[in-house]
């Protein structure tokens, strides 16, 4: 299970967390990478750190249990956009005009919410695992052809969520709050309901919703100064309305029945021990 888990960590070095000396994990050869270098020049310091930083190769490195029949591509790119939606059998692109945009509205201090604190560095963190995550989870629904009930863009929104779970406490509170933080503050925007993904204010239900349901079900252990419950007992915006949390535990059993259904089979169990007993990284305190 923690082959695709472990995809949730590859970026936090873009925050101020850091790599312990790579462990001798071979990589997954069915995945081949690319940093493509930008031409505008505002992007040459993100590809210079994330190239510094072996981002991509730490994927790799990550994802060598996952069995694969065809190669996947992931590449880092300068797109025009501040997102290319993955197509069938193409690469999973992360653009650098997204990291620049999350960089830009994170915070410059801790900010303190009635529901926890958000940091610079889960500001920066969150948003950029997501995405890689979902696009992450879209190429494996399509190599795998994994059915999917509903539209395909909210289970990779519910899948990426739930990965970023699995990791205890600290990881699941920097990750789901930087991510919450990030699509709050593009809610504000007109809703595209001509998009095929959820319109931003959903995925960010969504996505408190997983974090919840996980905590209820003991996911990983709970710290009371930074509890997912907040969110519904707070009565300040952008909280979890209670009818909506009281379905949350549901909504998380039934995306941890079908991760173990449907990606578990594909796992390499040999090349999973090596993950699950290396130390990959050292994540700094959220305080």
């Amino acid at each position: 299970m923690r082959t695709l888990l472990a995809t949730a960590c590859v970026l936090l070095v873009l925050g101020h967390a850091s790599i312990a000396q790579p462990p001798a994990v071979a990589p997954n050869e069915q995945i081949e990478i690319a940093y493509v270098q930008p031409s505008a020049a505002e992007f040459g310091a993100i590809y210079e750190r994330l190239r510094s930083r072996r981002v991509l190769e730490t994927l790799q490195a990550f994802l060598s249990p996952l069995r694969l029949d065809q190669k996947l591509v992931v590449k880092i790119d300068q797109c025009g956009a501040t997102l290319v939606r993955y197509k069938s059998l193409g690469p999973v692109t992360l653009c650098y005009e997204y990291i620049e945009q999350v960089e830009r509205l994170a915070p410059k201090a801790t900010v303190i919410l009635a529901q926890g604190p958000v940091t610079t560095e889960s500001a920066v963190v969150g948003p950029v695992v997501q995405a890689l995550l979902h696009d992450v989870a879209m190429a494996v629904f399509t190599l795998m052809d994994t059915p999917v009930w509903g539209r395909v863009d909210d289970a990779a929104d519910r899948l990426a969520a739930f990965l970023m779970l699995q990791f205890g406490p600290d990881v699941a509170w920097n990750t789901v709050m930087g991510t919450a933080w990030f699509l709050a503050g593009n809610a504000t925007a007109a809703p595209d309901f001509a998009d095929v993904r959820g319109a931003v204010a959903q995925r960010y239900y969504t996505t408190l919703c997983m974090a919840y349901g996980g905590e209820q079900r003991k996911a990983f252990k709970v710290d009371p100064d930074r509890s997912f419950a907040n969110f519904v007992a707070s009565s300040t915006a952008g909280s979890l309305p209670p009818d909506r949390a009281a379905s949350c535990p549901r909504e998380y059993d039934l995306v941890k029945m079908a991760f173990l259904n449907e990606i578990g089979p594909h796992l390499d169990q040999v090349r999973l021990d090596a993950v699950q007993a290396a130390k990959w990284i050292n994540f700094g305190s959220a305080n």
